[in-house]
């Protein structure tokens, strides 16, 4: 019993699950200040005129902007020529796990 206890301590750590629910916290907590709280506020309180641009023009900016962000950032981080993905993810399988 005292082997497989240590060999759970090893994979699970203490405290791990409370890091994990602070991250996914802090995760939901952001994403919806940047994609929902954020937007609306500043529709709410900047003035334009909403029959001519729409109800949620903010809403609007910020989803295009978080998306256009995001697809710069993969079209970088993903490219193949980039040494760490060739290592992780385009190395042969023998040789990924070293």
């Amino acid at each position: 019993m005292a082997s497989r206890r240590s060999i759970v301590n090893r994979v699970l750590p203490a405290g791990m699950w409370s890091k994990l629910a602070i991250f996914i916290g802090v995760g939901v907590f952001l994403g919806f200040l940047g994609f929902m709280g954020v937007p609306r506020f500043i529709d709410s309180v900047l003035p334009y005129d909403k029959r001519v641009l729409g109800p949620s023009l903010f809403l609007f900016m910020f989803y295009i902007f978080i998306n256009v962000h995001h697809y710069f950032l993969d079209n970088v981080m993903w490219r193949r020529g980039n040494p760490d993905v060739q290592q992780y993810i385009f190395a042969a399988p023998n040789t990924a796990a070293r």
